[in-house]
């Protein structure tokens, strides 16, 4: 997909939005049985610092070293399923607290990716981008078009409910 970097990055986080259906089903008065539809956000971001000579400096009798980061963020959406089994293990008073395990497909939509390397130090270095020099620049960007194909996992939780009326739960 076209991504620069000799680095190996060691830091990344992510998050990301979902927006979809689910229908429940009662298999019995504790437990039920989920079948559900949606729009998963897999987003995330990878960073890594690193360091190399770019100069001899005679007055320190050494090296300058220049320190960069080095990012890849990406932007993935999943059209995914989820069919689980709900338990409910504690019911008191108006509160009811489920486990829940069941298996999620998700199938990849769309995916953009960007790098960018930006120098931390030392302050007068720059990188020369289209007649100027700026301190940080893009390395690569666009879509993403492999994906590894199927996406599936494992779900497990637990899901605390207040009753409303009757059997009903939020």
């Amino acid at each position: 997909s076209g991504i620069v970097s000799c680095d190996k990055f060691t830091t990344g986080s992510g998050n990301g939005s979902a927006f979809g259906v689910q229908i429940e089903l009662p298999a019995s008065n504790s437990m039920s049985i989920t079948a559900g539809m949606g729009i998963h956000d897999r987003s995330g971001s990878l960073s890594a610092m690193s360091s190399f000579p770019i100069r001899y400096d005679a007055s320190a009798n050494g090296f300058t070293q220049v320190k960069m980061n080095q990012t890849i963020t990406t932007s993935m959406n999943f059209l995914e399923s989820q069919f689980d089994a709900r338990y409910v293990f504690v019911e008191k008073y108006s509160f009811a607290l489920r486990v829940v395990g069941g298996l999620r497909i998700g199938f990849p939509i769309k995916g953009t990716y960007d790098q960018q390397s930006t120098i931390v130090s030392p302050e007068n270095a720059g990188f020369y981008v289209d007649n100027s020099i700026v301190q940080n620049r893009t390395l690569a960007n666009g879509s993403i078009t492999t994906f590894a194909g199927v996406q599936t996992g494992a779900v497990f939780g637990i899901e605390p409910m207040i009753r409303k009326i009757g059997r009903a739960h939020v």
